[in-house]
């Protein structure tokens, strides 16, 4: 049996210090060559030396975790599932440092802010839209990508018995929120903004069903870009006229629809209130509609086989 010597080396410390010392075997004479001071090696997963590589880790992480990121945004699946194989592959590599390696939440937020970054790029998510709706639930309009904060606080604050000055999330100061009550804060968050939170004032109507109101992000199967520039129109941040004047304060900006030039080119004119659009993207609109109600209805009946996706 041979041992393997060529692929090993010693990492001697005697208080505190690193001793260049080599090993020799008693059999053979082989000799095992000493760790330099700036090498490191793996155990059970973590780089170390004499001591675990924080920040080297944290940087090989976040690598591989962009990496992983980027490869599941290229494969085109449809909204609920990207965020679900997000959630599934991509968020679990980074967990399993916490409790180990030194983590801050201003990395969870890093981690945060480059998952928002590259889901603009690859048009799944708008920039200017509410970032509270990509960790609420879908059945309240969210987009149900884990927040990494969040489940860092989960397994790592609530394991222990001593909590950490920037543990910023537990009820009353004495355990972690629950996720109904984090979810409700989440939300609150986002109802409080004076215009991404036009949208959640909307579904608390009495008139309201808030459930009807969310299918299309729970059962719609829509694509993932779609997603996204449904919830940035219903965030209004669209690049409208009326956006550019009030919002991003271009007073020079004439704010009149561009078709019937009576209204202010908002985003509930464009989609239910200009009567230039009413006897023709209107109508168009209706027909796609009643198009997907009578297919339910025929396959409901039996009376067809093939089924044509919504879009087409």
């Amino acid at each position: 049996m041979v041992f393997g010597i060529e692929k090993c080396k010693t990492f001697s410390i005697a208080k505190g210090k690193l001793e260049m010392r080599n090993f020799t075997t008693e059999d053979d004479d082989d000799t095992m060559e000493v760790t330099n001071k700036d090498e490191i090696y793996i155990y059970l997963g973590h780089m170390q030396s004499k001591q675990i590589k924080h920040a080297q880790m944290k940087q090989k992480l976040g690598e591989e975790y962009l990496h992983c990121t980027k490869s599941i945004l290229m494969t085109k699946l449809n909204g609920n599932n990207t965020i679900k194989t997000l959630n599934t592959y991509a968020t679990p590599v980074p967990t399993f440092i916490f409790g180990i390696v030194k983590w801050t939440r201003t990395d969870s937020e890093n981690f945060q802010t480059k998952t928002r970054a590259l889901l603009t790029s690859y048009i799944c998510h708008h920039p200017r839209a509410a970032k509270e709706r990509l960790t609420l639930p879908r059945q309240i309009g969210g987009r149900c990508l884990i927040d990494i904060t969040r489940l860092h606080d989960k397994q790592v604050v609530k394991a222990v018995d001593k909590y950490i000055p920037l543990d910023l999330v537990r009820v009353n100061g004495n355990e972690l929120a629950t996720d109904e009550v984090y979810n409700n804060n989440v939300e609150r968050q986002w109802s409080q903004k004076a215009l991404h939170g036009r949208h959640p004032y909307d579904l608390r109507q009495q008139y309201v069903d808030i459930e009807a109101s969310n299918k299309c992000l729970t059962n719609a199967d829509l694509f993932a870009e779609t997603e996204g520039f449904l919830t940035a129109i219903q965030d209004q941040v669209l690049l409208k006229r009326s956006y550019k004047k009030y919002i991003l304060k271009q007073p020079k900006i004439d704010e009149l629809c561009r078709r019937c030039g009576k209204e202010s080119d908002a985003i509930q004119h464009i989609t239910a209130a200009c009567e230039q659009l009413t006897p023709t993207e209107y109508v168009k609109r209706y027909d796609g509609l009643a198009k997907v109600i009578h297919q339910k209805l025929a396959e409901a009946a039996d009376l067809i086989v093939d089924r044509s996706p919504y879009y087409k």
